[in-house]
């Protein structure tokens, strides 16, 4: 999990240095991989310029010279670009800017013109081609709008570092920025603000636009629809592209780019349909059989008992992993349908394995997510489309819930609690631990305390589980060695086991033998000691260690 510092100050006041930060999550029980710290590669030569005007090199067909407004004064720079254009904002890199590999620009000759600096790639300032967008991949690096002569660490947002965390398979909470926001906050004992999800206006009835949402089985828990119209598909504001390229995604366009973004931000994958290629506008969720479908990546896929989400004739998506190669939002878009799902975790992780297609919803649908979170993420969605694409959104939703989830309510006793820590911590202390986690109190009293489990901590559910959170919140480093303390009782047998053990000493003296024989046989040994078995009741191992021990004894006969 990727947690850039500049995405976590959005939620929580951030004033620690980076040491102080990663030391405490990890005290905490987030354990820190590394740091990642790509401004110390670059330095402020480089800057954000716009393209005014591309010209041909005299002496070179493979070269231009682009006339770039850098906000103080206009300079002619040499490139070989081919994804260059007019008013285009990119990436200059002055004489003396410095970029990762200790490499200096000077000013270069370049077939009889002198070039003072150059345009950068993504590449070229340190960044995985994995996440570099279209318009970037084969040239410079292309910005959205931008405050021309800003440096480009500063329009990146890269002047503040990123920390990779090692998530445990509990923690699928932690799989999102809030998540880690929360435990910072918790871990420092600060608040976390709340994105909003507040929508300015609504239009019409969702009921005019999706006829029906027909969940057919039980491996969907919880589907939420909502629809936006009048969506204008276009590039992302460099804002929400930087988001997603610290985190490891690649930009696509503003509708894909903020569904990636929110499951990022709350942990809860999204999916955005073409709302007017949907036949009979009627979802269907339900198990695929055997039948073949082709995926978002192009790929056609043998399905087999896995979760799909069919419209009122095709195969829409593989559900919680991809969606299909029909029904992707293309350039023409302009009517969504937003789903937000919850599925089983067990059975998108067997699909994922099988299909060998392991994305980041799938990974996060494997680990757990609350259904409570389908109704926020789609309407932080529906905010953000609002916000970013002055789209309208259609009022109401289509909610279908199968299994209601639910988390019981855990009480604590303060005795205990210091008991199993070995500590001393005060009732104040623990109290206030468990409500920095956001556990609501639902009763308390001198000797103990009941919470309710917050929708994102389903880890929690027994009083061991609310110690253990007191015990890494307060850091286990504070509780002193101590020794144990048990309670010896003396052990004495059973009536049985005494009766057992009289009657085998009995046998003994009668000069009997006790016997332990193996519970595997050959099948050749029935008819050795004359006993009829027939084939098919043969109750047959499937990886046997030998024809002798192929089968399991149904008599000691033999």
């Amino acid at each position: 999990m990727l947690l850039p510092i500049n995405w976590l100050k959005d939620y929580v006041d951030v004033d620690e240095s980076i040491k102080t930060i990663t030391d405490r999550l990890s005290e905490t029980g987030s354990h820190v991989e590394s740091v990642i710290d790509k401004s110390k590669y670059l330095n402020d030569k480089l800057i954000v310029a716009k393209i005014k005007k591309i010209d041909k090199h005299p002496n070179a067909d493979r070269l231009s010279i682009v006339t770039l407004d850098t906000g103080n004064s206009d300079i002619e720079v040499v490139t070989g670009a081919k994804n260059i254009k007019e008013d285009m904002f990119v990436c200059y890199a002055q004489v003396g800017a410095t970029l990762p590999g200790d490499i200096v620009l000077k000013e270069a000759d370049l077939k009889g013109i002198m070039s003072p600096g150059m345009l950068t790639s993504f590449e070229e300032m340190g960044f995985e081609t994995s996440v570099v967008d279209k318009n970037s991949k084969e040239g410079i690096a292309v910005l959205s709008e931008n405050k021309i002569g800003e440096t480009v660490t500063n329009a990146l947002e890269i002047n503040e570092p990123i920390i990779e965390f090692e998530i445990t398979p509990n923690r699928p909470d932690c799989l999102s920025v809030l998540g880690m926001a929360r435990e910072y906050a918790a871990s420092f004992g600060k608040k976390i603000k709340y994105p909003s999800i507040e929508i300015k206006k609504f239009e019409e009835d969702i009921n005019d636009y999706v006829n029906s949402v027909d969940i057919q089985t039980d491996k969907c828990t919880c589907y939420v629809a909502r629809v936006v119209k009048n969506v204008k598909i276009a590039d992302s504001p460099q804002w929400l592209k930087n988001r997603l390229i610290q985190s490891g995604i690649r930009p696509i366009n503003n509708i894909v780019d903020i569904t990636n973004f929110v499951m990022l931000e709350t942990g809860q994958p999204i999916h955005a349909y073409d709302l007017d290629k949907i036949a009979d506008k009627k979802i269907i969720v339900k198990e695929s059989g055997s039948q073949k479908f082709t995926t978002l990546d192009d790929v056609e896929r043998e399905l087999s008992d896995d979760i799909i989400i069919c419209d009122g004739e095709n195969t829409l998506g593989i559900a919680g992993i991809m969606g299909g190669f029909d029904s992707e939002i293309t350039s023409n878009t302009t009517n969504v349908l937003i789903e937000a799902a919850s599925f089983d975790n067990d059975t998108i992780r067997l699909s994922s394995r099988r299909l060998a297609l392991r994305t980041d919803a799938s990974t996060r649908f494997e680990k757990g997510v609350s259904q409570q979170l389908c109704d926020l993420a789609s309407m932080r969605v529906c905010k953000l489309i609002e916000d970013i694409t002055n789209a309208t959104v259609i009022n109401n939703s289509i909610d279908v819930i199968t299994c209601e989830e639910k988390l019981e309510d855990v009480e604590l006793s303060y005795k205990k609690c210091n008991d199993l820590l070995g500590s001393d911590i005060s009732n104040d202390e623990i109290k206030k631990i468990l409500q920095l986690l956001e556990f609501k109190i639902v009763s308390e009293d001198d000797e103990k305390i009941k919470v309710k489990v917050p929708f994102h901590r389903q880890d929690v559910s027994i009083y061991q589980d609310l110690i253990e959170e007191v015990g890494r919140i307060y850091t286990f480093e504070k509780i002193g060695a101590k020794p144990l303390i048990g309670k010896l009782k003396r052990g004495v047998k059973s009536e049985e086991r005494i009766a057992i053990d009289n009657t085998k000493k009995a046998l003994y003296s009668m000069n009997t033998f006790e016997v332990l024989s193996y519970s595997f046989i050959s099948p050749k040994s029935y008819s050795k000691a004359m006993v009829e078995m027939d084939d098919d009741k043969l109750i047959k191992l499937i990886n046997p260690l030998g024809e002798d021990f192929s089968v399991m004894r149904s008599t000691i006969i033999p």
